[in-house]
Formats: C-alpha cells, structure tokens, sequence
C-alpha cells in the first residue's frame, strides 16, 4: 500500500457466494464502504452513494487566518 496516497476502496458484493467479512474488512483499510447488491434495482444508488464521497470533498487541511484590527 503507498502510505502518502489518499484514496478511498469501496466493494461491491453480489449473489451469496462472496465473502462480506473480507471485502469490508478492505474497504475499511482505505475509509470505504461494501455494499452488498441482494437485488439488481440498488445498483445505482450505491454507486451513487460510493462516488457521492468523492464530490462531497470541496477542500482539505485549509487554514485560515483572520486578523483583527480593532
């Protein structure tokens, strides 16, 4: 894993034959989310809650200073 990259690792599991304690143990190294996709109707709204975070972030590690002159 390259330490110094920010990114995020979300899993998508469908039918009964993946392992859901694996794949969310993985995306939960990175601050991702599993979804499990027990009907096809869900698909989009879990892709959309998946990229939703990548938007979501409009600045990081900004600072401010204000200064008051009374």
């Amino acid at each position: 894993m390259v330490p110094n990259e920010q990114f995020s690792i979300h899993s998508f599991g469908f039918g009964s034959d993946h392992d859901a304690k694996m794949m969310n143990s993985v995306c939960q190294l990175k601050g991702g989310s599993f979804y499990y996709v027990e009907k096809v109707d869900q698909i989009d709204e879990f892709f959309v809650d998946a990229l939703g975070g990548l938007f979501s972030v409009v600045a990081q590690e900004v600072e401010i200073d204000v200064n008051l002159n009374l």
